[in-house]
Parts: C-alpha cells; sequence; structure tokens
C-alpha cells in the first residue's frame, strides 16, 4: 500500500461503518483510541491512526463480500491486512518526516497549496456523493415491491490480496460492454452525507484545514521523490536500445508462435504479427433485457448442437437435438431482429454522421456510442475517448469477439475508413479503422520515448524502494502493538 490517502474519504467511510453496522467490530473509548502504538524517531502513531484506516478496510470487505474480523475463516487475512497499515503508517511517517526535515513542505508554492486544497474539496465532494447514493439506494430498495423469486444463494468470495488504497484499475475492454452513466442523487441524501461527514470530522477532532494539511504533504513527498529520484530517472540511449532488444526477442518468438497472444499484450508492443489493426466502435445497444433472453437462447442452441455431437447417442436423440437449436436458433434471430428494429432509425442517423465530411468519430463515441470499452478518463477524472493505440486491436487469428465483430474491421482497407451498420446480439456497431500495423518489429526511434518512459519508471521504482528500506533501517522505532491484540498477533 502507497500513501494510506484521504484521511477525509477514512473518516467518512468509518463513520458509515460505525452508525450503520456496529456489529462489525466493537470501538474503543476515546482514551484507549488516544494510546501510542508506535514512535517512529520520537514521533507517535496512535491507535485511532490505525483504526481510521482499519475500519474502512473492514467496512469495504463486509459490505463487498459479507465477511469480517469477528468471521474465524477470514482471521488471519485480517490480521494480515492490520500488520500491512501498521507497516504503511510506519513508512508514511517515515517520508513524512523527511519531507519536513529536506524543507519539501516549507517550500510548496501558494499555487500548490491551492491545487492541493482543490483535489481535497473534490476527494471530499466524491465521498459525499458515495455516501449518499448509499443511502439513497437503501431507502429505494425499501420502499421497491418485493421480488417474486428468492435467488439462488451464493458462495461468499474468497477475499484476494489488500487492495491499494488507490483509483480503481479500468477493467480490459470488451467489444459490448453495457453504458454507466453517473446516476442522479437527490439533493436531500447529498445534504444529509454532507451533515455525516462535517459531523464525522467534528467527532474526529479534525478540521478542513487539518484535511488540507494532509494533502501539502502527500504533495511535498511527491515533490521530493521526484527530486530524489531525478538522477535515477535518466535513461541512455543504449539502456533503451538494450530494452527494446530485449523486449523484441521476447515478443516475436511469442507472437509468431501464436498471433492472438498480441491482443492481450499489457506493455509496450514492439512486434506485430501480420493483418493487425486498430479498430473504434461507435456502438448502439439493445434493450440490456433483451440482450440477456438472446444470449440464453444462443445458450440453449449451442448446448444443444454440442449435445447432438456426442458420440453414443441414437439417431432420434441426435433429431431431437438438433431440432432444439434450430428452434432456440430461430427465436434468437427472431428476438434480436426485433431489437434491432427498435434502434435502427438512430444507428443509421448515427451512421450518417461518422461517415460525413469532417465527421469527429471520437466526439460521437464519447456523445452517443454505448461502448464504455470506448472510455477512459484523463488525468483530471474527465471522460474521454481511448486514444488510437488503445483501440480494439483485432486480426485475422482473433478469436475472442463475436465473428460480425471480427469480419467487419477486417474489411476496411485504409486507415480512416468506416463500417457500414454490423449488427451483432449487442445491437449495431459503426466501426472505424483508425491504425494498420505492417507484419515485423517496430522500428526503434518509433517506440524510443515509451520505452524510456517505461525504463525510467522501473529505474525509479527500484531507487526508491531500495531509499525506503535505508530509511527504515536507520529510524528508531519503537512498538506498542500489545495495544492492538484483538487485531494482530503480538510476538
Amino acid at each position: 500500500m502507497k500513501k494510506l490517502i484521504c484521511a477525509a474519504v477514512a473518516v467518512l467511510s468509518v463513520l458509515v461503518l460505525l452508525c450503520s453496522c456496529g456489529t462489525i467490530i466493537t470501538t474503543n473509548t476515546e482514551r484507549d483510541m488516544a494510546q501510542v502504538i508506535v514512535k517512529v524517531n520520537g514521533d507517535e502513531i496512535l491507535k485511532k491512526d490505525f483504526y481510521n484506516i482499519y475500519l474502512n478496510y473492514v467496512y469495504q470487505y463486509y459490505y463487498g463480500y459479507g465477511i469480517s474480523p469477528s468471521d474465524s475463516r477470514y482471521a488471519s487475512f485480517f490480521k494480515n491486512q492490520a500488520n500491512s497499515i501498521l507497516n504503511t503508517l510506519i513508512q508514511n511517517k517515515i517520508e513524512e518526516q523527511k519531507a519536513v526535515s529536506l524543507g519539501y513542505l516549507d517550500g510548496l508554492t501558494e499555487e500548490e497549496k491551492k491545487e492541493c486544497r482543490d483535489k481535497a474539496e473534490a476527494d471530499i465532494e466524491q465521498a459525499v456523493r458515495e455516501s449518499a447514493l448509499s443511502k439513497q439506494t437503501a431507502a429505494e430498495a425499501t420502499t421497491a415491491p418485493p421480488a417474486t423469486e428468492t435467488p439462488e444463494p451464493t458462495a461468499t468470495p474468497e477475499p484476494t490480496e489488500t487492495p491499494e488504497p488507490t483509483r480503481t484499475p479500468k477493467p480490459a475492454p470488451t467489444p459490448v460492454p453495457t453504458a454507466t452513466p453517473e446516476p442522479e442523487i437527490a439533493e436531500k441524501y447529498l445534504e444529509e452525507a454532507r451533515q455525516d461527514y462535517d459531523k464525522g470530522l467534528e467527532e474526529a477532532g479534525q478540521t478542513r484545514e487539518d484535511i488540507y494539511k494532509q494533502y501539502y504533504m502527500e504533495k511535498a513527498i511527491e515533490k521530493m521523490k521526484d527530486a530524489l529520484s531525478a538522477d535515477a530517472a535518466k535513461i541512455s540511449d543504449d539502456e533503451a536500445k538494450q530494452a527494446y532488444d530485449t523486449l523484441l526477442s521476447t515478443q516475436q518468438t511469442e507472437y509468431t508462435g501464436d498471433p492472438t497472444k498480441v491482443e492481450s499484450a499489457t506493455g509496450t508492443i514492439v512486434y506485430y504479427p501480420a493483418g493487425y489493426g486498430r479498430y473504434k466502435n461507435l456502438l448502439v445497444q439493445i434493450d440490456s433485457t433483451a440482450q440477456s433472453a438472446i444470449s440464453a437462447l444462443r445458450t440453449e442452441a449451442n448446448t444443444a448442437k454440442t449435445n447432438s455431437e456426442k458420440d453414443g447417442i441414437s439417431d432420434e436423440e441426435k433429431a431431437e437435438y438438433l431440432k432444439t437449436y434450430e428452434e432456440k436458433t430461430a427465436e434468437a434471430d427472431a428476438k434480436l431482429n426485433e431489437e434491432l428494429a427498435t434502434i435502427v432509425d438512430r444507428a443509421t442517423d448515427l451512421l450518417a454522421a461518422a461517415t460525413a465530411e469532417g465527421a469527429d468519430f471520437d466526439a460521437l463515441i464519447l456523445e452517443q456510442g454505448e461502448d464504455t470499452g470506448m472510455i477512459t478518463t484523463d488525468e483530471d477524472g474527465n471522460r474521454v475517448v481511448v486514444k488510437d493505440d488503445a483501440a480494439y486491436l483485432i486480426g485475422p487469428e482473433t478469436s475472442k469477439y463475436v465473428t460480425a465483430f471480427k469480419d467487419a474491421p477486417l474489411a476496411l482497407e485504409n486507415v480512416g475508413d468506416v463500417s457500414g451498420l454490423v449488427a451483432t446480439d449487442y445491437g449495431y456497431h459503426i466501426i472505424k479503422k483508425v491504425a494498420a500495423y505492417e507484419e515485423g518489429a517496430v522500428p526503434f526511434e518509433t517506440v524510443k520515448e515509451t520505452i524510456v518512459n517505461n525504463e525510467s519508471t522501473k529505474a525509479v521504482d527500484a531507487f526508491l524502494t531500495d531509499l525506503s528500506t535505508q530509511w527504515l533501517q536507520e529510524a528508531k522505532i519503537e512498538k506498542h502493538y500489545d495495544r492492538l491484540k484483538d487485531i494482530i498477533d503480538v510476538t
């Protein structure tokens, strides 16, 4: 875990946790929370500092997975998480001390401080909105009509590693995701959440200025790390070329053996198999309920087809399976055509707009497209269309997409070409070819900047890891973990 971030978010989450789910974990008295659990070079880390973070994670796992520290099956998981939080609190404290002693905190400009305050307010508002949405969702659930059927219980998923308290990573794109518009939240729930937040700050003995100071410190630490790692960040041309050659050798061997592996590449691609290009998708979806119904019919049809090919079945059984296959396929096709008819006018208008002279395909995707795989966020959190080099990578060997979504792109000859309406079980696609790759190695000069940046990032990470270890070894650390004996194993 990096910086345990935004006490604003943590305080709010803890408040919600304690108010709405007090049975998860028992909080102690104010005096107990003021106990020192660690001293780092004389600076104290209090029990409440730990709990502000720990309870936030307990909240996430309770509402996300239905598990808590009181469940013996997950006791060791939560103890490991608690130890990780403690180690991070110590590391953060050391970094804060260094940022002060080396002058980076006092060296912040007024402009930098204003940026910190603006970011803090944006994060607070986001936390408020999330809390308000939870309130609204809970209120709506109590007034919703009862379900006609009781869903089958599902197994509680096993928790994975402790999540990093950072932005949620963007999922890998798919050609047919469901659009997720920003939910509307009633003002009364927003106001209630704001009041809860202010109350939480007051009960925690904090003010807005205290929150700002934490953001100032995070900025100072960021500047300190950038300055100290500046030399490590410098990558020579020879180092970059060596990294490129190594990557090229690996990818050429791998992608020659299985061209489809290039489609799942997560880093810089320096070798392309034959026939690959990048494509953007302007999607007009059919109704999501209809999508599910069509998918169910296709599954039934495919299952029947598979059964018809089994060894040892009679001719009568085979005929019956094939009959089911044909019937379910016909039902699915009929349902699809019915749904496509409801969106064809809109899709036709979009096609006209997409193929008009001077058309801005990205703007159409952003404003009217329904493929969330085409949308990402920029550094300021704004919705933007993915860059061309992050669009769908499709080639002759591609098999992970439905046939029509593969064949239509490959039929486009030139970069800039736009398809007609391409129907799939998800709706109508309008596809634009945005890049074409020649078979073989990507010239070093084409990817040099990216290679340099990647190598620089790795070098900086290694430098900072070593520096962090050094600072930790030099620090005078006094632990009182016996005051957390109900949370962690004390040795």
